[in-house]
């Protein structure tokens, strides 16, 4: 991954959001199966309430020290876009996810109320986003959305007389309601004076069409002499416990490299095992953690290690709103990463996409792939898919990124649609713009 993909964030400095430009294609750096990123864009308002001690001119509220106050606030008041990508309209069939770094410009500033301290400040929006190819399958379309007109009321109108969430898919709380945000939702409270409706533009964006991961790297002196290490962390639907969906998939995939005659089991402990393959030019050690996330300190020195230390870095699990892998907490930075050292991260929880590919390429924008998921994610998949990524990149025929993908959507699609559910594709390569071309030649 270059530094272009900070490039392809900031687009541009423009006055106005139709005079912004599109990705180049040198900044081509994605690849999903059945996915594709589109670039969102639109102009829009909203209200900022101003403090008190406000004065004005309206205009003042653009500058310091009021503008952290309305960047804080604005970044709250967007994050409403995660519920209507996900649950409204035509995104509840074709869900999707922003890359959640987007370009905003404050564009104007008046007052709608001076006795109240209400402010309309007038903005234009650009972020890409990942979403399934049937919502913009190959060019420009407009898609309504809807955002609330108050950030400070939302929450409290939708609310019933006996207190329950009327505008949310599900009981979520104040601090989590922008996530099951769905003012069309049947009983929804909300007025439309509560609501703006906004007509988004979505411009479908290039994909990658042949790049291998940096197998010659990977395969060779890597830094740790002749293993690929491949760590895997699967995490717990709910508790660690013997019907829990993520120790069903921690079973599992230790029953598939366990008949796997590739592979012998080195170690077993409790929740831990490795697991070793000997090859021509490389061995393979492959550790499979099943750990809890929240307050277990051996989790984040598990990951932080592997992320600054593994060839190959899977996680299974939840997100938790994008906060539970923070490169922060893991120790993920400049002094600690390796960046001559090729790395594959897998992050497959819900909407890994938004959460995690900005965070990490941030610290480390060369060598390094990042596969994440634009939808909701499975938790039953968890073991074949993850296998599916290890023996793609075992492969001896050494394929591409775009068979890699294809392979993981094509077991993920197997299991969900005999388990019942609509499938709805998600999985997606990043950073692979300067990758490899050709076909890697074993030595």
């Amino acid at each position: 991954m270059t530094n272009n993909l900070n490039k392809a964030i900031l687009f541009c400095v423009c006055a106005a959001i139709a005079a912004c430009k599109t990705l180049a294609p040198s900044q081509v750096d994605y690849y999903g199966a059945n996915n594709t990123r589109a670039e969102v864009s639109f102009e829009s308002y909203f209200i900022f309430k101003a403090g008190e001690d406000f004065k004005g001119p309206a205009a003042d509220v653009l500058k310091a020290p009021y503008r952290e106050v309305l960047d804080r606030e604005l970044n709250e008041y967007l994050d409403y876009l995660t519920g209507i990508f996900l649950n409204y309209g035509p995104f509840a069939d074709y869900p999707g996810s922003l890359y959640g770094k987007p370009t905003i410009k404050l564009l104007s500033a008046s007052f709608l109320s001076e006795e109240k301290h209400l402010i309309k400040v007038n903005y234009s929006y650009l972020d890409h986003a990942s979403f399934t190819k049937n919502l913009v399958p190959d060019s420009s379309r407009t898609y309504p959305i809807v955002l609330p007109a108050r950030l400070d009321q939302v929450y409290e109108k939708n609310l019933s007389p006996e207190g329950h969430e009327t505008c949310s898919m599900e009981e979520s709380g104040k601090f989590r309601f922008w996530y099951y945000w769905n003012p069309e939702k049947e009983g929804c409270r909300l007025k439309p004076d509560d609501l703006i409706t906004i007509n988004a533009k979505f411009s479908p964006l290039p994909s990658t069409s042949l790049t291998y991961p940096d197998y010659e790297t990977l395969l060779g002196d890597n830094g740790n002499g002749r293993d690929l290490e491949i760590v895997w962390v699967i995490g717990p639907e709910a508790y660690i416990k013997e019907n829990d969906n993520g120790v069903w998939q921690y079973n599992a995939a230790l029953k598939l490299f366990g008949q796997n005659p590739e592979f012998s089991l080195e170690k077993k402990d409790e929740g831990h095992a490795i697991f070793r393959s000997k090859r021509d030019n490389f061995d393979v050690m492959l550790k499979i953690y099943l750990m809890n996330y929240f307050g277990d300190k051996e989790f984040y020195n598990v990951v932080s290690s592997a992320l600054q230390h593994a060839d190959i870095f899977i996680f299974h699990g939840h997100s938790n709103y994008g906060n539970l892998l923070n490169p922060e907490a893991l120790k993920f930075n400049s002094e600690t990463v390796s960046q001559g050292k090729a790395q594959i991260f897998y992050f497959g929880g819900c909407r890994t996409f938004r959460y995690y590919n900005a965070k990490f390429f941030e610290i480390k924008p060369k060598n390094l792939d990042i596969i994440t998921t634009t939808a909701p994610s499975y938790f039953w998949t968890f073991a074949q898919v993850g296998e599916t990524l290890i023996t793609e990149i075992l492969n001896s025929s050494y394929p591409p990124w775009q068979s890699v993908i294809n392979a993981m959507h094509e077991r993920e699609r197997k299991i969900v649609e005999y388990s019942g559910p609509r499938f709805i594709s998600s999985i997606a390569v990043n950073g692979d713009e300067d990758n490899p071309t050709v076909p890697f030649l074993k030595p």
